[in-house]
């Protein structure tokens, strides 16, 4: 069996960059990310100490 498939050719060339591609917008997320990465290993280190003790 085949099928003869025509070509799909859009419009959508932009070379434009939109905000969300800016490295200062990347750059937030990935510190971000870092911020909340530390602070959940804070959290469950004093909840591993406060169990020890017990």
């Amino acid at each position: 069996m085949k099928a003869e498939t025509g070509q799909v050719i859009t419009s959508n060339y932009s070379n434009k960059t939109r905000k969300s591609d800016s490295l200062a917008f990347m750059a937030t997320y990935v510190v971000l990310g870092m911020v909340l990465t530390i602070i959940v290993i804070e959290i469950a280190g004093k909840i591993k100490k406060r169990l020890k003790k017990n």
